[in-house]
């Protein structure tokens, strides 16, 4: 394990190995994941110990210019990130720029560098990107009453669920067993954890709709927390230290000063994957109030002073209102947002509040809506959203053409 941080140049493997949630969660135990470790200490070495091999005879031996990746959400493919920059190479992945759907590469797993970045910092920016991205921010603040961003999670219906059941069944019948190691998967779940996790769903649901949810108008002084969907990589990658989300939550509202109180809402898509127990433990948390997962953003933009939390779509749309946002991990797009203050101790946390606080944001104010401008200028101008989402996670019928084009034009960029 000495000899992989040395190649990889890190002080240890077990922050990226949260990046393994079949290892390091159990999803045979618990519907969605269960927070406990499916995968013994000694399997996980072993399987670290084999994909560096692997890594080390791909990039020794082939020699590759580039290295050209889906995204950078598991371990093999950030570990190889970072073996290539090492030693020189480029490696590119697709990300989310947050602006209308727009995707990006980034050649740095925590999005730290790529093209996107260098626009930003030379604005060198298309007269039409500059123009949609006016357009956009005049549009987006007189819209009212909109919810979270639902994104690959969003709800299904009965009719879909029913048909990714059969689906789920049918896999199962053909493979007949899963990974001997890892055991049931949401790719494999076998029969049994299929039907159990069609139960789950409306359990759950069911269950969560029935709590007692904490109106918001009765609270005075808000800093307010949105849950992440978890498992997924902007918590599990790019905020790992934080990726406990109840004990994060404690953490933050024992250091709110003053009369300040945490609320907390959660993602709309995890209401028929969250436990009803985990968000009872956040209902039972000090100076935390949970509210309904209905409650429109922009009245929570209108009633909380900060928001805090890793990286979300929400941030970028703080942004657009004008709302402090404290983030919590190392995202590096989100930095050039103009709202954004990157926390690393948290025990600055009271301190940070007070100072932003007193600090509040004019979105009208000239420099503000420069670089705001400027990220979605940006993303305007190198973005594209040619469903490449749907094609890599639902394997949808993809336009090839349009696919290969996007990858063509970024690999002559570099080459």
């Amino acid at each position: 394990m000495k000899e992989v941080c040395d190649d990889l140049g890190v002080d240890s493997i077990w922050p990226l190995v949260q990046s393994l949630r079949n290892h390091v969660k159990s999803y045979k135990k618990k519907y969605f994941y269960g927070y406990t470790q499916n995968i013994s200490d000694e399997k996980i070495v072993l399987y670290i110990k084999a994909v560096h091999k692997l890594t080390r005879y791909l990039v020794d031996n082939f020699k590759p210019k580039i290295v050209i990746s889906p995204n950078f959400v598991g371990y093999f493919h950030i570990s190889l990130n970072i073996y290539c920059k090492k030693n020189k190479i480029t490696m590119l992945g697709i990300t989310d720029t947050k602006v209308e759907g727009l995707l990006t590469f980034t050649d740095h797993y925590l999005e730290k560098t790529g093209e996107f970045v260098n626009i930003i910092k030379s604005e060198n920016f298309s007269d039409e990107a500059i123009e949609k991205a006016e357009k956009y921010i005049t549009n987006e603040r007189k819209k009212l009453n909109r919810t979270f961003a639902f994104g690959f999670a969003r709800p299904k219906t009965l009719y879909s669920n029913v048909k990714e059941l059969i689906k789920k069944i049918i896999i199962s019948l053909i493979k007949r067993n899963y990974n001997p190691t890892l055991g049931p998967t949401t790719d494999n779940a076998g029969i049994f954890y299929s039907l159990r996790d069609f139960y789950y769903k409306y359990y759950n649901s069911y269950k969560n709709k029935k709590i007692k949810y904490y109106d918001i108008k009765k609270i005075n002084k808000i800093i307010f927390y949105p849950l992440k969907f978890q498992p997924e990589a902007s918590i599990d990658v790019l905020a790992w230290e934080f990726n406990n989300q109840i004990e994060t939550i404690r953490q933050i509202a024992m250091r709110l000063p003053d009369d300040y109180t945490l609320v907390v809402k959660d993602h709309p898509s995890m209401l028929s994957f969250r436990s009803p127990s985990y968000l009872e433990k956040i209902l039972k948390t000090a100076n935390v109030k949970l509210i309904s997962s209905d409650t429109p953003i922009d009245y929570i933009f209108e009633r909380s002073d900060i928001i805090i939390g890793s990286t979300c779509t929400m941030f970028f749309e703080a942004a657009i209102f004008g709302k402090n946002v404290i983030q919590l991990g190392d995202s590096g797009f989100t930095k050039y947002l103009p709202n954004i203050t990157i926390i690393k101790n948290l025990d600055d946390l009271s301190q940070l509040i007070k100072r932003l606080v007193n600090n509040k944001i004019d979105y009208n104010n000239e420099n503000y809506h420069k670089l705001l401008k400027n990220y979605i200028s940006a993303a305007y101008t190198i973005g594209f959203n040619e469903n490449y989402v749907g094609i890599w996670e639902r394997n949808e019928a993809p336009d090839n053409n349009k696919i290969f084009k996007i990858f063509k034009n970024e690999l002559e960029r570099y080459l």
